[in-house]
């Protein structure tokens, strides 16, 4: 017999950097957000205290290692493990920290000599806290990095059913699941699978003495007359997606929908992408999307990460499966 959600044994709180997302979480589970307080001092440091006990509690801290105009991605983190050390000094039960988006996970690796692995660092930061919530990580190899329990998420199906109901107006056999480069191969495959469409690898150079400098083969006969749905996991700068959607556009595109599921849109990756010849882009609201709305307008599409989320914390108190939520998925 499955357990029953108590709502009274649930904490839900909330780091400063995108609380709005936090609260869909909680309204989502017809809960309220746990009152924090959250303040900086002149010095730069942080301050956290919860204002309720939260005892015997289970506490999910939930903070999205992003920048803002209020604070660095490096706040957000060490916000993120004073949430965490805050529930553990008050004698919560358990304390899971969900992070829509997790930050470093990109520094996975040495790719040179004497560098620091960023993702290692982060679960040591973490690392108090007894179990690990994360939204599509960009390498699923991270899970590996900590012996915690660690449930990686994706909202790629929710972006994929959102794009799937704008594509009603173009006839099937039309549409082509497109892998910007080498490293969203893997994820392409998985929306052409459950699409039932053709897919398209493109392939990219990176200059030897600028990594930010990107060429492509301008020719892609196969897009000619096709609408081409480009999916990856973030959008940071932008370069990537630009210069892949402006070789589709040159090759005679039909029309191109992009999805990610973290729109990072460092510097001016939201001008960037209004220029672009994209038709309809679609991200989640990991990231606040204040600014790339402002910009975007009516071309961008944000899909709501707060019923995932929420759907994952009934799962753990209730005992049931992540993995099953996405068809075991999320490891991709």
């Amino acid at each position: 017999m499955p357990k029953k959600f108590k709502p009274e044994n649930v904490t839900i709180v909330s780091g400063s950097a995108n609380p709005e997302l936090a609260q869909d979480v909680a309204d989502y589970l017809g809960v309220e957000l746990g009152p924090v307080e959250r303040k900086r001092f002149p010095s730069g440091e942080r301050y956290v205290r919860y204002e309720q006990s939260v005892r015997g509690k289970h506490v999910f801290a939930i903070q999205s290692h992003v920048s803002t105009p209020d604070m660095s991605i490096n706040d957000a983190i060490w916000e993120h493990g004073m949430l965490i050390d805050a529930a553990k000094r008050s004698s919560a039960r358990e304390v899971t920290a969900i992070s829509p988006h997790m930050g470093y996970l990109r520094q996975e690796r040495q790719a040179r000599g004497r560098e620091a692995i960023g993702s290692s660092m982060i679960m040591d930061h973490l690392r108090h806290a007894d179990r690990l919530v994360a939204v599509d990580l960009h390498s699923p190899a991270t899970t590996g990095i900590t012996h915690k329990p660690f449930d990686p998420l994706t909202a790629q199906i929710a972006l994929e059913q959102a794009m799937e109901h704008d594509l009603e107006q173009y006839e099937r056999d039309d549409c082509v699941v497109v892998a910007p480069d080498a490293g969203a191969s893997k994820l392409a495959q998985s929306h052409q699978r459950r699409m039932d469409l053709d897919i398209l690898h493109l392939a990219k150079q990176r200059g030897r003495g600028d990594s930010s400098k990107i060429s492509r083969d301008e020719h892609v006969p196969e897009a000619k007359d096709r609408v081409c749905l480009v999916f990856d996991d973030m959008i940071d700068t932008g370069g990537t997606l630009v210069s892949a959607v402006e070789a589709l556009k040159k090759s005679g595109a039909k029309a191109i929908h992009v999805a990610a599921t973290h729109g990072v849109f460092s510097n001016d990756a939201p001008e960037k992408l209004q220029k672009a010849p994209i038709d309809r882009l679609y991200v989640t609201d990991t990231f606040p999307m204040t600014h790339a709305k402002e910009v975007l307008g009516d071309k961008l599409r944000v899909v709501s990460a707060a019923p995932i989320i929420g759907q994952a914390i009934m799962e753990i108190v209730t005992g049931g499966s992540v993995s099953d939520m996405f068809n075991d998925e999320n490891h991709l």
